[in-house]
């Protein structure tokens, strides 16, 4: 049994210890997708000046600009969908890890059932020895 309780107290720090991994690696994805958010808001800004500049070279350079935005928010995407799949990797290994806890301590809830049944019952035939020496003792009488 306290090898049964070790392992639990193993696995649930690994489990924290996961958990710690996963809300990490969803910060990590939430903080992408802000500066993704950020990245299209200052493109339709710069794209709304763009369309009010009238001169030629300023629009020139605009258009360069936003081309060159467009590749870094492609960019960002695929780094942000790379994240995602690490944050789902991360998630399924949470669930594993818990749903491997939860084996080990469904385990030691049966063991301990099966103890408590085993005690009922060595105390009930004491008690059943009792009331026959007792019964037996007033037959007797």
């Amino acid at each position: 049994m306290k090898q049964l309780q070790t392992l639990i107290k193993m696995h649930k720090y690994n489990v924290d210890e996961q958990r710690r991994v996963l809300a990490a690696r969803q910060a990590e994805a939430d903080a992408m997708m802000m500066a993704i958010a950020a990245l299209q808001a200052n493109l339709e800004l710069e794209k709304e000046r763009a369309e009010q500049n009238t001169e030629q070279e300023v629009f020139f350079s605009i258009g360069v600009y936003i081309k060159e935005q467009l590749r870094k928010h492609d960019r960002m995407q695929r780094d942000l969908s790379n994240k995602e799949a690490e944050v789902n990797i991360e998630r399924n290994k949470l669930s594993l890890m818990f749903e491997e806890l939860k084996r080990y301590e469904i385990a030691q809830s049966n063991w301990q059932e099966a103890q408590r049944k085993a005690e009922q019952a060595a105390e009930n035939k004491v008690y059943d020895e009792q009331s026959g020496q007792r019964h037996h003792k007033r037959g007797d009488e």
